[in-house]
């Protein structure tokens, strides 16, 4: 008999450490599941603030990058799918908006190379109002307005090399006339 209640408090003593442990081992498990929820409540947040940083400078495509993160770690969530729809948007305006300035861009360039300095200048200003952040417009007009004023000055040098061969011609002194036509002649030399 004692033996039979020795082997049931046995029992119930490997009964009640085996619950014990289950019981702690549930314990544990919920504790880690709240850690993990924890980071992953911090890693949303993180991915949704790198999104609407993303979107304010412009850079969609990290933007959506952030936004899918998120939406990874929350499936559920609405918030980062509605915003991945909303960047999707955005990323073909931006597409948009780039084939505009490469077309305007390319017109430019035609001007300029036809040497239609005005024409050039207008449609770089144009391409400005397209994407004002491009530097490549303001270095082409800068440097067509380098070009105008050197033409100015030969311009001017043209004008005065010419004038002052016609009055050597006139008072007779030839070889000064000579000079300054010659003179005229190298400024511009499509002028004969």
């Amino acid at each position: 008999f004692q033996q039979q209640n020795n082997s049931k408090r046995s029992l119930h003593m490997r009964l009640f450490y085996t619950i014990k442990a289950i019981i702690i081992i549930l314990f544990l498990s919920f504790q880690i599941n709240v850690i993990a929820q924890t980071d992953n409540n911090s890693e949303y947040e993180k991915a949704i603030a790198s999104g609407e940083k993303y979107i304010k400078e412009k850079e969609y495509i990290n933007a959506k990058a952030s936004f899918q993160y998120a939406a990874k770690l929350f499936p559920d969530k609405e918030y980062p799918k509605k915003k991945i729809t909303e960047v999707l948007e955005l990323i073909k305006i931006q597409q948009l908006v780039r084939v505009e300035y490469n077309k305007i861009l390319k017109i430019a360039k035609e001007y300029f190379n036809n040497k239609e300095y005005h024409n050039a200048i207008i449609e770089f200003n144009n391409a400005l109002k397209v994407l004002p952040d491009e530097t490549y417009p303001v270095k082409k007009i800068e440097e067509i307005n380098k070009i105008l004023e050197e033409e100015k000055s030969n311009d001017k040098a043209y004008q005065k090399a010419i004038l002052d061969g016609n009055n050597y011609f006139k008072i007779g002194d030839f070889n000064n006339a000579i000079a300054e036509y010659e003179k005229a002649n190298k400024l511009k030399p499509s002028e004969k």
